[in-house]
Parts: C-alpha cells; sequence; structure tokens
C-alpha cells in the first residue's frame, strides 16, 4: 500500500513540474481545471507542497515509513526463515506417499546398491543434496537445495531501504538549478527556482548549440550542447549533452532541459 502510493505520487510529481516558475504549473492547471479554477487549485497544490513534493514533510514521512515497514517486517519473518532453512529433514510416512499432488510410480529392475548409487548420482548431478532414510519396505530420499534462497528478500529490502536513504541524503543535502547559457558564454553560477545563487568552484562554457527538427515543424527531434569545463584557467573536459544524456562532473549532474534563442529567458 506504501509503494503504490508513493508511486502514485512519483507520478503527479513528474506531471506537476517541481519549482518550476509558478506560471507553468498555472499553464498545466488551465489544462486540466480550467481557465477560473486554476489559480485556485495551484495556491491549493503549492500550501499542500507539490510545488516541491519531495521536500516536503509529509513525502519524507512516507519514505520513512515504508523503511520502517520493511525492518519491522524482516525482524518480525527472520525467526520462521531461519527454522525452515535449518530445519532437518524427517522421512514420509509410507501411507503419505500415494497423497501428494506430483508422485510418480516406476520400476527399475537391479540390486538395491545399484538403485542407490544411480538416485544419489542423480540427484547431485541436479545439484540437490540428497538425504538417505532406511525403513521397513526399502529406503527413502529425500534432497533439497538453494533453501538458502529464502534470505534473498533481505537482500531485496536493504536495497531498497539503501535507495530510500540515498533519496533523503539528497533530497536535505543537494540541490537543484538551472543555468543559463548563451552560445559563448562562460559561467559557475546556478540558481535555484526560489532565488538562491550557488557557485559551481569551475566554470562552464558553451561552445556551440544545434537543434534537429521534424520535417518541416517546430517541434523538437534533437538538441545538444557542446560544453566547456574550466578550472583553475584551464580546460578539463570537452564534451557535449542533449535530453536524457547528462553530463556529470565532481558530484554535479548536468541536464539539457530547454533552449531558446539569444536573450530570450527560457534558454
Amino acid at each position: 500500500m506504501l509503494i503504490a502510493l508513493i508511486g502514485l505520487l512519483s507520478i503527479l510529481g513528474t506531471v506537476i513540474e517541481q519549482n518550476a516558475e509558478p506560471e507553468k504549473n498555472v499553464r498545466l492547471f488551465k489544462k486540466i481545471f480550467g481557465e477560473a479554477l486554476a489559480p485556485t487549485a495551484y495556491q491549493i497544490s503549492e500550501s499542500l507542497g507539490f510545488m516541491d513534493m519531495y521536500s516536503s514533510w509529509w513525502f519524507l514521512m512516507l519514505l520513512a515509513l515504508l523503511a520502517l515497514n520493511l525492518i519491522v517486517c524482516s525482524i518480525d519473518r527472520l525467526p520462521g526463515i531461519r527454522r525452515i532453512v535449518s530445519r532437518p529433514m524427517t522421512p514420509l510416512k509410507e501411507e503419505g506417499f500415494g497423497h501428494h499432488g506430483i508422485n510418480k510410480e516406476f520400476t527399475y529392475k537391479g540390486s538395491i546398491n545399484d538403485v542407490r548409487i544411480k538416485v544419489v548420482t542423480a540427484l547431485k548431478q541436479l545439484g540437490f543434496r540428497p538425504y538417505e532414510f532406511a525403513f521397513e519396505r526399502g529406503i527413502q530420499y529425500y534432497a533439497r537445495k538453494w533453501q538458502n534462497v529464502r534470505y534473498a528478500v533481505y537482500v531485496i529490502h536493504l536495497s531498497i531501504i539503501v535507495i530510500l536513504l540515498g533519496a533523503v541524503i539528497g533530497i536535505q543535502f543537494g540541490f537543484r538549478g538551472f543555468m543559463k547559457i548563451d552560445e559563448g558564454q562562460t559561467t559557475d553560477k546556478v540558481f535555484s527556482r526560489k532565488g538562491g545563487e550557488n557557485h559551481l568552484g569551475f566554470s562552464l562554457r558553451c561552445d556551440d548549440f544545434t537543434v534537429q527538427f521534424y520535417g518541416d515543424t517546430d517541434t523538437p527531434k534533437t538538441y545538444l550542447s557542446w560544453l566547456t569545463i574550466i578550472e583553475n584557467g584551464q580546460e578539463i573536459l570537452k564534451t557535449s549533452i542533449e535530453v536524457n544524456r547528462p553530463m556529470s562532473y565532481k558530484g554535479y549532474t548536468f541536464y539539457q532541459s530547454s533552449y531558446g534563442a539569444l536573450g530570450e529567458e527560457n534558454g
């Protein structure tokens, strides 16, 4: 239930642009709620934290509850799983053979020792660890493998908790911002949507930009920026970025989100 709720909210967080200028989401709400209700819908959404959802107290609380739920469930189930994994195998009562849903009966001619060797060899070749039990009418074999695979759920739970912890650390100690760089321009400043300013400790220069469109339309097919990282007066790295192919340097990841003509605000 918690995972479904977090997933649903995350989808909502991709529809509502996070930390965006109010006009962008107001335009979105106009399409959904109409011209009259859009401003009110935006104000309510902003007051509930949907404009910066991933940093809101209630979203972080949901992540914490999910992590706590995984930890409690894992601890609660551990004794039972340990009993199942470590439980010694015991022979099945003779009258119980015919009551299993999967069973097969066949005849093999040979000595009891030949049969024993063939059965044990076949089980070992399949990766099983066979157990032999003698009873009045013959010999009974039990075999099992991969019993420790029951612990795999703890690997999955731990992975989810690590992902959640990484998300919280990123939210609390990381930041998101934007840079508007014209061709030939160099800057080291990143601006947040809330008006804050951060200095990278190195500079970024936009050497060139190109965009391709679908046919004769104004719909962009792809657009690329060629960038140079400059640190201490030296050109450290030259590379290109495009949508869904970012550049990373010293813990910062740069995504290309939009473009515009020189002097436009949406570049």
